[in-house]
């Protein structure tokens, strides 16, 4: 047996098309479907205004424009928030938090965060917001006011009790706190292990 032996060299490989783990690109849209879209979204149509943001915001089958893509998704979120649908708000700020798709814009992450806790549908816009005031991404940076977020999203966001715990460590808005620091900390360790 010769254990010296090289490796093997491959020499070519299978077609993509028979592997059926690879999932096709879809096929361009016409300029008509895209047409057809963009009539729809002036018509009022939420979903349609969300899709053309984000070919917009990709530059997928029509140019790269960040602001035709911030345009767009706004009217989607403002469409969707006439409806009573207020899913949208937390999402929007986070494009603008993270320049998905849009310029990013941390006022405009604040602006829509605001809304999602103004409209009380939120998961997350609490401890974002929070974030936002402690950075002072923004908004100005303010301490107590990041404080009073996460005591507010502290029920049903765990990351809130992240922040409380940074805040009482290090006494910002708060009075320094070692064992109230160790306290919120623990609470969102736990989230983690559960």
């Amino acid at each position: 047996m010769n254990t010296t032996s090289q490796p093997k060299t491959v020499t070519s490989f299978p077609p993509l098309s028979n592997q059926p783990w690879i999932i096709p690109t879809p096929q361009a849209p016409s300029k008509d479907d895209i047409a057809s879209l963009t009539e729809r979204a002036q018509q009022g149509d939420s979903y349609s205004q969300g899709e053309l943001g984000n070919l917009y915001g990709c530059g997928e089958w029509v140019p790269l424009d960040l602001d035709l893509a911030e345009y767009w998704h706004i009217k989607s979120a403002e469409t969707d928030c006439m409806n009573g649908d207020f899913d949208s708000l937390e999402g929007m700020a986070d494009m603008f938090e993270r320049g998905l798709r849009v310029k990013q814009s941390y006022e405009q992450a604040a602006y829509w965060y605001s809304r999602a806790i103004e409209s009380e549908y939120t998961v997350v816009a609490h401890s974002a917001l929070g974030n936002l005031y402690a950075k002072g991404l923004g908004v100005p940076q303010d301490y107590e006011k990041a404080a009073e977020l996460y005591r507010q999203g502290a029920e049903d966001d765990s990351e809130c009790y992240y922040g409380l715990g940074i805040l009482y460590a290090k006494g910002k808005g708060v009075p320094q706190d070692d064992k109230l620091a160790a306290e919120w900390l623990c609470k969102w360790a736990e989230t983690w292990t559960h």
